[in-house]
């Protein structure tokens, strides 16, 4: 293989081609440039924004349980004397119940049906008198009870007056 011609490097050359450069007005790409600086501050914006957002929940989360602690505390505070006055609700609700049970039939009817204890109390301490019979008088003048005037006993300056008007003296009263 023997040829005459002559050996070319087979090597390929770059071959140039035209470059084509895009010229863009100087004012479009200031705009472009504008632009792109006003999305990134946005972007950051909306970013500080949210993260801010984020810490506010948060701060409100941990104020909100804070709050729910205080409650917890004030709740376990109050605690005895809810017990106490559910006590004392009780007592007054037995109280009144032996009250009632001591008022003659006749005038139950008129004790009014509070759902409060301590209110219906005070009804019926306020109208005890008129719900219960009054007692009789003594009518025999205390003469069975042998109960008679002794040397202990004197008498007022006036009722000495009144006696020895009548002619009685002392010494003829306290021998009665």
């Amino acid at each position: 293989m023997t040829d005459d011609a002559p050996v070319v490097d087979q090597v390929a050359t770059p071959v140039e081609e035209p470059q084509e450069t895009k010229m863009f007005d100087a004012t479009y790409v200031k705009e472009l440039r504008s632009e792109a600086a006003n999305y990134r501050t946005q972007l950051r914006a909306l970013e500080q924004a949210q993260k801010d957002a984020e810490e506010t929940r948060l701060t409100q989360q941990n104020e909100w349980q804070k709050l729910a602690e205080q409650r917890a505390t004030e709740i376990d505070e109050l605690s005895p004397y809810k017990d106490r006055y559910t006590g004392i609700v009780e007592s007054i609700a037995v109280s009144n119940a032996k009250r009632v049970e001591t008022i003659p039939d006749a005038m139950r009817g008129l004790i009014p049906d509070f759902n409060d204890p301590v209110k219906l109390s005070g009804w019926l301490d306020a109208n005890s008198q008129l719900l219960t019979k009054p007692l009789a008088p003594a009518l025999n003048g205390n003469a069975g009870a042998g109960d008679r005037p002794t040397d202990a006993e004197t008498l007022s300056a006036e009722e000495l007056v009144a006696a020895r008007k009548f002619g009685h003296n002392r010494e003829r009263i306290s021998r009665r």
